[in-house]
């Protein structure tokens, strides 16, 4: 991770649209470097490029779903009764990239000081602070903070020169196997459960966690994310609290 000097901008080659901006950034990214990996790392710190630059507010990747612009939702359209995604909200960016959830600085700093200092993926279901979606395009990063690394994957050539290669593999293996024991089951979701799921989906995104206590329905909308589990239990304090606990009923 590098600044330019004397203020100048450095420039970091790229496109249009894919993630890889025409507009020059305050970092050149070492060779290697993923941007849009980097756009990835909570407490990285970026501007909206179609701001007007004199009011330009700073904002904080504060989380990066495992979702694409075209499958997370942005807002939802009153008028068309149906959800907009951040694709279809950026039409001039690439779809099939990673979303970029970020929150400004300012918002940061008058409201929820729990998350600061942002070092890590912020929970957004009960976050009091306005959060944004962006195609990583459509931001450019002014800052990048010390925890986080940046550059070309360095885990080759690690082994020492006697025989480390050969252990080094033992290790990796002894350790990807820990790993994949220690993954939760992957649940079957009760005839109730799926058709609960169903019936949110028609509304909401919806993704099925397995967690090691069991299948969790994760579900965004309005901007707000609640959690249900199969027992009934809701987590999440939004506008759609009552309605979804109305819906866990009648399935449930």
């Amino acid at each position: 991770m590098s600044s330019s000097e004397d203020g100048e901008v450095a420039v970091v080659d790229g496109g249009s649209a894919t993630g890889q901006q025409t507009e020059t950034e305050a970092y050149d990214l070492p060779d290697g470097a993923d941007r849009v990996d980097v756009l990835g790392e909570p407490g990285v710190k970026v501007v909206d490029r179609e701001a007007d630059p004199q009011e330009r507010d700073v904002a904080v990747v504060i989380n990066s779903p495992p979702s694409t612009c075209e499958d997370w939702n942005a807002y939802y359209d009153q008028e068309k009764d149906d959800w907009v995604t951040v694709a279809e909200d950026n039409p001039e960016y690439e779809a099939d990239v990673p979303v970029v959830v970020v929150a400004y600085l300012p918002d940061i700093e008058e409201g929820d000081a729990d998350i600061r200092p942002v070092e890590s993926p912020v929970e957004l279901g009960p976050l009091d602070v306005t959060y944004y979606s962006f195609p990583p395009g459509r931001v450019k990063i002014v800052d990048i903070p010390d925890h986080v690394e940046v550059g070309a994957d360095s885990s080759e050539g690690n082994a020492s020169d006697e025989g480390g290669e050969g252990e080094a593999s033992d290790e990796s293996e002894g350790n990807a196997a820990e790993e994949e024991s220690s993954e939760p089951p992957e649940w079957e979701l009760s005839d109730e459960f799926e058709a609960l799921r169903d019936r949110l989906a028609e509304s909401a995104t919806v993704d099925v966690e397995h967690t090691e206590e069991g299948p969790v329905l994760a579900v965004e909308k309005l901007g707000t994310s609640y959690r249900i589990q199969e027992d009934g239990t809701i987590t999440g304090d939004g506008a759609l609290q009552d309605r979804l606990e109305d819906l866990v009923d009648e399935y449930l």
